[in-house]
């Protein structure tokens, strides 16, 4: 099961150039005996600023749950970053 919220401000600084977003999500795996896992997301979208025809996103990362990657699913992971991404 998977479920989560996004936010994206309907207000913009620096002349509209700047609009602050969020996300949450969420994911319980029968495999995991339906643990949570924690995915959180806030940071700045670059509205004016077009690469590659993509919004560019700052965003701080927060993750708390079984890992994801291959081998590794059993292991119980913490992670905080930053991480520049490309939206569509």
């Amino acid at each position: 099961m998977q479920y989560g919220v996004e936010f994206e401000s309907p207000w913009t600084s620096a002349g509209g150039f700047i609009r602050p977003i969020g996300a949450i999500d969420l994911q319980n795996n029968e495999e995991h005996n339906w643990s949570t896992d924690l995915s959180i997301r806030a940071g700045i979208q670059f509205e004016n600023l077009q690469i590659i025809d993509r919004k560019l996103q700052i965003l701080l990362e927060y993750f708390n749950g079984h890992s994801p990657n291959g081998q590794f699913f059993k292991r119980n992971i913490e992670t905080i970053g930053l991480g520049a991404h490309l939206h569509f």
